[in-house]
């Protein structure tokens, strides 16, 4: 993807089951730079997810061949299978969600996701994010950068949530277990459309991408 496209556009990260606030942050954008040429960043959003169970929030992490080195490039990092981490996360997901309002309508084509074995984890990630794309309606096309680069304008740049900043964009929404816990911001965007639906999520989405 050639990163003088002509019209709006920001650089982001490619994360493993995107969360609300990148997804409010990319649902007005025609265009979607995916960080291509990046080291693989430790303990971040890329092989991390949160979801809402019954006992509060809970992180879903997918182990990485060889361990985390800061050395290797995200879109070469390998995922580990030594452990079935797929079907303890499709477990933890159902378990979570199981009655959520529109889980019934998600759940085969879930559980078929969770099946695959790609050696990749830029290749998980990217079915996913385009996964939840499609089923929230969202038509944000996705590219991705051809070289690294330190200096793009900060209002393009949003790779570095803890720096940008966009992660603080999370109104309330219902979820299971609000009586629990009360609400809790920044989950996975599965907690969003598990909760009220494709329609809802989409408008909440480009609602929220204006705040």
């Amino acid at each position: 993807m050639i990163e003088n496209t002509m019209g709006a556009f920001i650089i982001m990260e490619l994360q493993y089951l995107p969360d609300v606030s990148y997804l409010t942050k990319i649902a007005n954008k025609p265009l979607v730079l995916l960080e291509n040429c990046e080291h693989f960043v430790k303990s971040s959003a890329r092989n991390r997810t949160s979801i809402y169970s019954a006992n509060g929030r809970q992180l879903l992490s997918i182990p990485i061949a060889g361990g985390r080195s800061h050395k290797q490039m995200y879109c070469q990092t390998a995922i580990s299978y030594q452990n079935d981490w797929p079907k303890q996360h499709w477990f933890s997901i159902k378990s979570a969600y199981g009655k959520a309002p529109f889980f019934e309508y998600y759940e085969s084509e879930l559980a078929h996701l969770f099946l695959e074995r790609p050696q990749l984890l830029w290749d998980w990630n990217m079915t996913w994010t385009k996964w939840l794309l499609k089923k929230m309606g969202l038509k944000t096309q996705l590219g991705y950068t051809e070289k690294f680069r330190m200096d793009y304008p900060v209002d393009v740049d949003y790779r570095y949530p803890k720096l940008s900043g966009y992660g603080a964009v999370c109104p309330p929404y219902y979820q299971c277990f609000t009586d629990r816990f009360g609400f809790l911001p920044n989950l996975s965007g599965l907690d969003l459309l598990l909760n009220v639906g494709p329609t809802e999520a989409h408008q909440y989405l480009i609602r929220s991408s204006s705040i």
